[in-house]
């Protein structure tokens, strides 16, 4: 009976993670358009290509998420490896952190930590992957 209760428990945390993948990416997708990433990128798909994406002039730590640094400029830039080195793209430029209008700043902080999201979850996919091919299909 035990057993029965832990596999019900992982598939409705399967069903769950898919649920919240889904509606994050067609969020990131909305926020990308809104936020006129594509300007910079071209396809939404290529915002993948990117090793990481970090924001200038607004606090993603935690304890500060969303507040302004005062005298900075508000960019989302994205890093990607070219040869061998990194580059710094700049993918959205929003002006003075002082100038930004609340809903603005909810837009673009929402937009890097959902990238972030589906980014992690690209990484639990190859490794889910790499794990199948170890077991030969048996992923545990």
């Amino acid at each position: 009976m035990e057993n029965i209760k832990k596999v019900e428990e992982l598939l409705n945390s399967i069903q769950t993670t898919d649920t919240l993948r889904k509606r994050n990416r067609k969020r990131l997708h909305e926020l990308y358009e809104e936020l006129q990433i594509r300007e910079k990128v071209g396809e939404f798909k290529e915002i993948f290509t990117f090793l990481a994406i970090n924001l200038t002039g607004i606090s993603l730590q935690k304890e500060h998420l969303g507040t302004i640094q005062p005298k900075r400029y508000i960019q989302i830039i994205g890093i990607k490896k070219e040869e061998n080195r990194s580059k710094n793209i700049n993918l959205g430029y929003f002006g003075k952190a002082e100038s930004i209008n609340e809903e603005k700043k909810q837009k673009i902080v929402e937009f890097v930590l959902r990238w972030r999201l589906e980014k992690s979850f690209m990484s639990v996919d190859h490794y889910k992957d790499l794990l199948g091919v170890l077991h030969a299909g048996k992923v545990e």
